[in-house]
């Protein structure tokens, strides 16, 4: 487990450092969502910011993530902005789906967990149902 996590902090790095990565990712999900309805930009968001904390710490994701997220508020008019900002900061904690936050992994060894057995039902049906409920109370509270 502690060499899944080593792996990942050069992806992590190099995303955070490069920046292109990042802002191509967040481009083309914000060409993919122009003109659609408000939720489906708040899900598509949430994914991604979910999909970034698997592959980089969510502090990272966070950081990169927001500002990109309020520059896509600002293409389909979405008003407030911090309502996306806020979903991204709640989405990068949903960490059900793989042992790559390191609560999971410390739990792994002496649980006698696999990497499987977080896929399986009980991690991705958590994820999605953190996504919609996150995706629900920031679209009744700003949107």
């Amino acid at each position: 487990m502690l060499t899944l996590i080593a792996a990942l902090l050069p992806l992590g790095i190099a995303m955070e450092t490069s920046g292109g990565a990042a802002r191509f990712i967040a481009d083309q999900t914000a060409g993919l969502v122009a003109g659609y309805p408000t939720l489906l930009i708040l899900i598509a968001v949430a994914v991604l910011a979910t999909a970034f904390s698997f592959v980089i710490s969510n502090i990272a994701a966070t950081v990169l993530l927001v500002p990109l997220a309020l520059v896509m508020a600002g293409s389909p008019g979405l008003d407030p902005p911090r309502g996306l900002a806020l979903l991204v900061g709640i989405c990068t904690s949903n960490s059900f789906l793989l042992p790559t936050h390191p609560v999971n992994a410390l739990l792994m060894g002496p649980g006698g967990y696999r990497t499987r057995d977080y896929i399986v039902p009980p991690g991705s049906i958590m994820t999605v149902v953190f996504i919609l409920i996150a995706v629900g109370i920031v679209s009744l509270l700003y949107f």
